[in-house]
């Protein structure tokens, strides 16, 4: 065995899973650290039941329940601090794993910010310059493939089970969407009345309206769809794009053969726009 790929292949391991290798490093040490202080505390007390019995001795074992033989706070402490010395290690080591493991993630965080808000750039220069030269019958022709492919890419993905959930097709009025700005399969996935998304879009628009600039993760709570880990970093400001409209575009090339007919929801400044607006960095 190559001993050299062996130890890049287990760097690589422990580089890409540093922060869960670390998080759960710091919950086995608190662990043992409970434990240890449980194990530590029986010993102390032993010890200062002996102590206690060597100070009645050295005060002539006095019959007088007025002669207080049991030990202070600071002979308590000098008696007893080395049965703790382990529990510190590793509360100590336990703290230092959480530390690194939460410098870890934001760092992490940070890097998929930058490659996220990189993306988005592109994104937005190739929008401008779709809707310059092509006929809006082919921009929705181009949207609507593009929500097809990543809807077959999602099923193809998607165990079994999950598939067979999220695309059942069922008596309720709801619409099947797929959040715009989410790249999870199954977890991008939700129903929803028209209706509500028509309330979603006005709690968000009075968010973005208030404080000046509104997150994906505030849209997210609108619809009340769950967090992402970028939801934070990137959304949108008032002084830019205004109200924004909610807006779905269908997966409806081939309707008749599709199970369900998904709708990729995103945010758009006007009701009949062909483009989601895509949001921008803000911190």
């Amino acid at each position: 065995m190559d001993l050299n790929s062996l130890f890049k292949a287990g760097k690589r391991f422990f580089i890409d899973n540093s922060g869960t290798i670390l998080t759960v490093s710091s919950i086995s040490l608190g662990a043992l650290a409970v434990i240890e202080a449980i194990r530590a505390t029986s010993k102390a007390k032993d010890i200062i039941d002996d102590v206690e019995y060597q100070k009645f001795e050295e005060l002539g074992c006095p019959e007088d329940s007025d002669v207080d033989c049991r030990l202070t706070t600071s002979e308590k402490i000098r008696a007893t601090w080395t049965c703790y010395i382990w529990t510190v290690l590793l509360l100590s080591g336990s703290a230092a794993c959480g530390i690194s493991a939460h410098v870890t993630d934001n760092k992490k965080i940070q890097a998929a910010s930058l490659a996220y808000g990189s993306l988005l750039e592109t994104y937005n220069t190739y929008q401008d310059n779709v809707r310059k030269v092509l006929k809006e019958k082919e921009i929705r022709t181009i949207n609507h493939g593009v929500m097809h492919d990543i809807v077959e890419r999602d099923k193809a993905a998607m165990p079994e089970h999950v598939k067979n959930t999220i695309f059942a097709v069922t008596d309720d009025t709801k619409v099947l969407f797929r959040d715009a700005y989410s790249s999870r399969n199954g977890g991008g996935y939700f129903k929803r009345t028209m209706e509500e998304v028509r309330r979603a879009e006005g709690r968000f628009n009075r968010i973005l309206m208030d404080n000046g600039r509104a997150t994906i993760n505030d849209w997210y709570d609108c619809l009340d769809i769950g967090h992402s880990e970028l939801g934070d970093y990137f959304g949108w400001e008032w002084a830019e794009v205004g109200p924004l409209f909610a807006v779905g575009v269908p997966d409806d090339i081939n309707i008749v053969e599709d199970v369900a007919v998904v709708s990729g929801l995103g945010l758009a400044r006007d009701q009949y726009s062909k483009f989601f607006e895509m949001p921008k960095k803000l911190y």
